[in-house]
């Protein structure tokens, strides 16, 4: 585990549709941990996972060098696009093959440029961590409570 830095994002909404979500991050760096939850409105399940991942990246700070950043996700989406995507759209003008706009450019666009700004090597994989379960379930109840359908 040494001096990699592992981002646990999840993004969970009820439908794939325009919705409220909620979202948990988890940053684990040798034997620390350090979390964050909240909801987002009007948004895709997608999106939610793009931007619990650049949350994830913006909870970093400039102390202790990393040697490597590994975003686990449940997400084959972000998985994919961070893995084997991401360099060939920005080569493209965030076009797909068939030239046209990727999906969520604006967000992909800014995981680039945070991926060129940290400047470690950035690699995803899919997998989960207990505690983003209960970070997602903690911030439904509190959803419901409030008279948010999540």
């Amino acid at each position: 585990m040494d001096n990699v830095l592992k981002i646990y994002a999840k993004g969970s909404v009820r439908s794939v549709r325009v919705t409220t979500g909620v979202y948990a991050i988890l940053l684990t760096y040798k034997n620390r941990e350090k979390t964050i939850s909240g909801r987002k409105f009007d948004i895709t399940k997608n999106e939610l996972e793009l931007f619990a991942v650049l949350e994830g990246l913006k909870m970093l700070t400039k102390s202790g060098k990393t040697k490597s950043i590994t975003i686990v996700t449940e997400s084959h989406y972000i998985e994919q696009g961070i893995n084997k995507h991401i360099k060939t759209w920005s080569k493209n003008g965030w076009e797909n093959a068939k030239g046209l706009d990727i999906k969520n450019k604006e967000l992909w666009q800014e995981l680039w440029e945070d991926y060129l700004r940290i400047n470690p090597m950035i690699k995803a994989e899919i997998g989960e961590h207990p505690k983003i379960k209960e970070l997602i379930t903690y911030e439904r109840k509190v959803a419901e409570l409030s008279g948010i359908d999540v």
